[in-house]
Protein backbone atom coordinates (compact mmCIF):
# COMPACT_ATOMS: atom_id res chain seq x y z
CA UNK A 1 0.00 0.00 0.00
CA UNK A 2 1.41 3.42 -0.95
CA UNK A 3 1.67 6.37 1.40
CA UNK A 4 -1.40 8.19 0.01
CA UNK A 5 -3.70 5.22 0.43
CA UNK A 6 -2.38 4.51 3.90
CA UNK A 7 -2.87 8.15 4.97
CA UNK A 8 -6.36 8.24 3.48
CA UNK A 9 -7.36 5.05 5.25
CA UNK A 10 -6.04 6.41 8.55
CA UNK A 11 -8.13 9.53 8.10
CA UNK A 12 -11.26 7.58 7.11
CA UNK A 13 -10.98 5.37 10.18
CA UNK A 14 -10.34 8.12 12.73
CA UNK A 15 -11.65 11.33 11.11
CA UNK A 16 -9.08 13.24 13.12
CA UNK A 17 -7.75 16.61 12.06
CA UNK A 18 -4.15 15.46 12.44
CA UNK A 19 -4.70 12.52 10.08
CA UNK A 20 -6.39 14.84 7.58
CA UNK A 21 -3.41 17.21 7.70
CA UNK A 22 -1.04 14.28 7.28
CA UNK A 23 -3.02 13.02 4.28
CA UNK A 24 -2.94 16.46 2.61
CA UNK A 25 0.80 16.72 3.25
CA UNK A 26 1.44 13.28 1.72
CA UNK A 27 -0.68 14.15 -1.35
CA UNK A 28 1.17 17.45 -1.82
CA UNK A 29 4.58 15.80 -1.57
CA UNK A 30 3.55 12.97 -3.90
CA UNK A 31 2.30 15.41 -6.54
CA UNK A 32 5.45 17.50 -6.24
CA UNK A 33 7.74 14.50 -6.69
CA UNK A 34 5.66 13.21 -9.62
CA UNK A 35 5.78 16.52 -11.50
CA UNK A 36 9.46 17.07 -10.69
CA UNK A 37 10.19 13.65 -12.20
CA UNK A 38 8.12 14.50 -15.32
CA UNK A 39 9.95 17.81 -15.73
CA UNK A 40 13.30 16.05 -15.49
CA UNK A 41 12.16 13.42 -17.98
CA UNK A 42 11.05 15.98 -20.56
CA UNK A 43 14.09 18.21 -20.05
CA UNK A 44 16.53 15.29 -20.36
CA UNK A 45 14.75 13.70 -23.32
CA UNK A 46 14.45 16.79 -25.49
CA UNK A 47 17.37 18.82 -24.12
CA UNK A 48 15.18 21.93 -23.97
CA UNK A 49 13.14 23.35 -21.12
CA UNK A 50 10.92 25.15 -23.67
CA UNK A 51 9.32 21.77 -24.37
CA UNK A 52 7.51 22.16 -21.06
CA UNK A 53 5.64 25.23 -22.26
CA UNK A 54 2.17 25.10 -23.73
CA UNK A 55 2.48 26.11 -27.39
CA UNK A 56 -1.06 25.37 -28.51
CA UNK A 57 -2.89 28.34 -26.99
CA UNK A 58 -4.49 30.88 -29.31
CA UNK A 59 -2.34 33.88 -30.08
CA UNK A 60 -3.63 37.14 -28.72
CA UNK A 61 -4.61 39.49 -31.51
CA UNK A 62 -3.27 43.02 -31.38
CA UNK A 63 -5.63 45.65 -29.99
CA UNK A 64 -5.83 47.41 -33.36
CA UNK A 65 -7.64 44.39 -34.84
CA UNK A 66 -10.78 45.44 -32.95
CA UNK A 67 -10.97 48.73 -34.88
CA UNK A 68 -12.77 48.43 -38.22
CA UNK A 69 -13.28 50.98 -40.95
CA UNK A 70 -15.70 50.39 -43.84
CA UNK A 71 -16.11 46.80 -42.62
CA UNK A 72 -12.39 46.00 -42.78
CA UNK A 73 -10.21 45.50 -39.69
CA UNK A 74 -7.26 47.81 -39.20
CA UNK A 75 -4.52 45.25 -38.70
CA UNK A 76 -1.57 47.30 -39.86
CA UNK A 77 -0.35 50.50 -38.20
CA UNK A 78 -0.64 52.35 -41.51
CA UNK A 79 -4.32 51.44 -41.97
CA UNK A 80 -5.02 52.30 -38.35
CA UNK A 81 -3.35 55.69 -38.75
CA UNK A 82 -5.28 56.43 -41.95
CA UNK A 83 -8.57 55.46 -40.30
CA UNK A 84 -7.96 57.61 -37.22
CA UNK A 85 -6.72 60.52 -39.35
CA UNK A 86 -9.75 60.41 -41.67
CA UNK A 87 -12.18 60.05 -38.77
CA UNK A 88 -10.68 63.04 -36.98
CA UNK A 89 -10.71 65.18 -40.10
CA UNK A 90 -14.38 64.46 -40.86
CA UNK A 91 -15.35 66.24 -37.62
CA UNK A 92 -13.03 69.20 -38.18
CA UNK A 93 -15.63 71.69 -39.47
CA UNK A 94 -18.68 70.40 -37.59
CA UNK A 95 -20.44 72.70 -35.18
CA UNK A 96 -20.44 71.64 -31.56
CA UNK A 97 -23.32 72.27 -29.17
CA UNK A 98 -21.75 72.93 -25.75
CA UNK A 99 -25.18 72.98 -24.07
CA UNK A 100 -25.05 69.20 -23.86
CA UNK A 101 -22.50 69.65 -21.07
CA UNK A 102 -25.22 71.15 -18.87
CA UNK A 103 -27.06 67.81 -18.88
CA UNK A 104 -24.18 66.06 -17.12
CA UNK A 105 -24.59 65.69 -13.38
CA UNK A 106 -22.12 67.66 -11.33
CA UNK A 107 -20.31 65.65 -8.71
CA UNK A 108 -18.66 67.31 -5.75
CA UNK A 109 -14.89 67.50 -5.87
CA UNK A 110 -12.91 66.76 -2.78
Amino acid sequence: MDKCSHSLNNYKMTRSLNNWKNFKKVVKNTKRSFFDAKIQEVANKSRGSWELMNWINKCKLPAIEAIKHDGHPCIFPESLWDTLHNTFNTTLNRRVNPNILHEIEHKPTS
